[in-house]
């Protein structure tokens, strides 16, 4: 059975998917070549296969190297740590305000009831100097 040139087909848009396909169509374009030693090959064909190829070059230069992608990946890692050391100071901070408006509060409760206690104290002390006032001006 004669080999024939391989069928084309959608090259996919995903990078290693469309390098798989690619490779895998080169290698039976290469039996093809092998089987067909005196032939040319059809124009056809080989723009096709020009094609594939440029399109696969085109999608490598526009993916971004592994060391843009490791330093983008090491700035964030580095963002999310100051982020999460601010978050803490603010836990922390709000935690300790917590604690400060918890104790004016209880400091605010003994004022009034000390406040209270001396308004009732002031009232027995008027008391007192009005009796004796009355038992003064008696005598």
């Amino acid at each position: 059975m004669a080999t024939t040139w391989p069928q084309m087909t959608a090259w996919p848009n995903n990078l290693y998917k469309h390098a798989t396909y690619l490779s895998n169509y080169l290698r039976k374009a290469l039996k093809y070549i092998k089987s067909v030693t005196d032939q040319p090959i059809p124009t056809p064909l080989v723009k096709t296969l020009i094609s594939a190829i440029y399109t696969l070059l085109k999608k490598v230069e526009s993916t971004p190297d592994n060391n843009t992608v490791m330093q983008a990946l090491v700035a964030i890692y580095g963002d999310l740590k100051t982020t999460a050391t601010t978050v803490e100071i603010i836990a922390t901070t709000i935690q300790k305000s917590a604690i400060a408006t918890q104790q004016a509060a209880t400091i605010s409760q003994d004022i009034h009831t000390i406040t209270k206690e001396a308004a009732e104290a002031g009232k027995a002390t008027t008391t007192l100097v009005q009796e004796t006032n009355i038992i003064a001006k008696a005598i």
